[in-house]
C-alpha cells in the first residue's frame, strides 16, 4: 500500500506463487495459487480461458517474469522461484501413478482408433513425468 496515494502497488508479492495450466478439450483452465503458511491456497477460483488462449504465450510470460516452468502433455505448472516445491505428498504420488497405470493398461487393451492410441501415448508420457511436480 502506497502511504501517499493509499493505493495498492503491484509488487512481486501480488503475483501468484504458483500457476497451474490444464487443458480440457479445446480450452485451458488456469488456477493461481499463493503460499499461505507453507500451503498453496487458491484465492479466487480457476479461470476458464477461451479457445483462442495461447499456452505458449502464457508460459513465455511466466518465464520472462522469473517463474520456473514445467510442461507435460495437456498441462503446465509455473512456480515463482528458481526451486519448485512438490505439489503432492508421497502417498498421493503413489495413488496418481497407480491410477494412470491402470488407465493406460485398460485403454491400451481396447484401443482401436487413432484417437485411442493418442490417449495411450499421452498417458505413457504422463507416467514418465515426476508426479511430485507435474501432472
Amino acid at each position: 500500500m502506497d502511504k501517499h496515494t493509499h493505493t495498492r502497488t503491484r509488487t512481486p508479492h501480488s503475483l501468484p506463487d504458483r500457476i497451474d495450466f490444464v487443458e480440457a478439450g479445446d480450452r485451458w483452465t488456469v488456477t493461481k495459487f499463493w503460499r499461505v503458511r507453507g500451503r498453496d491456497r487458491v484465492l479466487n477460483g480457476p479461470d476458464h480461458k477461451p479457445p483462442e488462449f495461447d499456452i505458449q504465450v502464457a508460459l513465455a510470460w511466466c518465464r520472462a517474469n522469473g517463474y520456473t516452468v514445467h510442461q507435460w502433455p495437456g498441462g503446465a505448472r509455473a512456480w515463482r522461484s528458481a526451486e519448485p516445491w512438490p505439489v503432492r505428498r508421497a502417498h498421493e504420488i503413489v495413488r496418481v501413478r497407480a491410477r494412470l497405470d491402470s488407465e493406460w493398461w485398460q485403454l491400451s487393451a481396447r484401443a482401436h482408433s487413432q484417437d485411442d492410441w493418442r490417449r495411450v501415448t499421452n498417458l505413457r508420457r504422463l507416467l514418465a513425468h515426476d508426479l511430485a511436480f507435474d501432472g
